[in-house]
């Protein structure tokens, strides 16, 4: 909750997925997509992203900190493993995940603008179960590594 609070982070990490995601959609899809400045509206930051004929509005909650504090924690409970290597894994695991969200807000806009039959389940399923994988695979990684070192 200490670090929840620290506004200036949801919006650098909302600035930097409305960014990126835009860029992603635009090369790959004509320059057709708009994004919305970064807001704060009701103690949340933010941004829409809008295409012709749809638009979707990304908020505190689809922002990734969240996941990327639980990878955080379980990198820093296991014990016995050095500093610089906690560290390591730490930061490139924190940046893997921001990363995978923003290519998974740039896949739901474009979902939603082509498939709208299809975003529901995408948004509330598929990426959910994949983010997890990813995060059991990374944490799997570090824990063999680091009993093999």
């Amino acid at each position: 909750m200490f670090f929840d609070s620290w506004l200036f982070a949801d919006k650098a990490i909302m600035k930097s997925i409305q960014v990126q995601s835009a860029w992603i959609l635009n090369v790959f899809n004509e320059q057709k997509y708009t994004t919305s400045e970064v807001t704060y509206e009701n103690g949340v930051f933010k941004f829409g992203v809008f295409c012709q004929n749809s638009g979707m509005r990304v908020g505190k909650t689809c922002n990734g900190k969240s996941i990327m504090f639980m990878y955080a924690a379980f990198i820093l409970i296991f014990p016995g493993i050095k500093l610089k290597r906690r560290l390591v894994y730490l930061i490139l695991g924190v940046l893997i995940l921001h990363e995978f969200n923003v290519i998974r807000v740039a896949l739901l806009a474009y979902i939603l603008e082509n498939f709208s039959a299809y975003f529901p389940s995408m948004h509330h399923y598929f990426f959910q179960v994949l983010v997890y994988v990813l995060i059991f695979l990374m944490v799997k990684k570090y824990i063999n590594v680091n009993q093999s070192a």
